[in-house]
């Protein structure tokens, strides 16, 4: 499905769009290829996602970033989850999920430079999605945590998804060396 909607877009915005299907710890490109590489719903799915995230290292311009969304370890809906993968009723199979911590120290072994953490805040979207009192709440809570640093690192770990964006500073290469 997502192929498709991808090819839509491709027509629609008349921009040119090669599709490739392979194996994300064997990539078919050169080094250095791409500025950028976004994964959401990918990394989590893995009980060892460091060498994918070496490949597509391998793959990233001196300076290009990898963006990667992973689902927050401290959510609510974790309890669900959890529930559904020990039942096997995950749609989408095992995952783990992440502290803003963890997510940190999963990504170390690459030697990038952490550009942002940062969290996509669906929690309190969901009280503005249900108008009058709920809606009010929800704003409020958020204006409460953009306008606060304290708070505003804390809302981490009430979001439903966590990212983070880290950006390639050396070829392969020269971080071998200087280590």
């Amino acid at each position: 499905q997502a192929i498709q909607i991808a090819k839509r877009a491709s027509q629609q915005l008349e921009a040119p769009l090669s599709l490739v299907q392979a194996d994300g710890f064997a990539l078919p490109f050169k080094e250095e290829t791409f500025d950028l590489i976004y994964h959401q719903g990918v990394f989590e799915h893995f009980t060892d996602g460091l060498p994918l995230l070496q490949e597509q290292k391998r793959a990233l311009k001196v300076g290009g970033c990898i963006i990667i969304d992973v689902p927050q370890l401290f959510c609510p809906e974790v309890i669900v989850r959890r529930l559904k993968i020990r039942f096997n009723k995950l749609r989408y199979g095992w995952e783990r999920q992440f502290s803003a911590g963890q997510l940190r120290s999963a990504v170390s072994p690459l030697n990038m430079e952490v550009v942002r953490l940062y969290g996509r805040n669906r929690l309190l979207k969901s009280f503005h999605n249900r108008g009058g009192t709920w809606r009010r709440f929800g704003l409020a809570m958020k204006r409460s945590i953009e306008g606060s640093p304290l708070l505003n690192n804390m809302h981490l770990y009430v979001v439903r998804d966590l990212g983070i964006v880290l950006r390639k500073t050396m070829a392969e290469g020269e971080d071998r060396e200087l280590s």
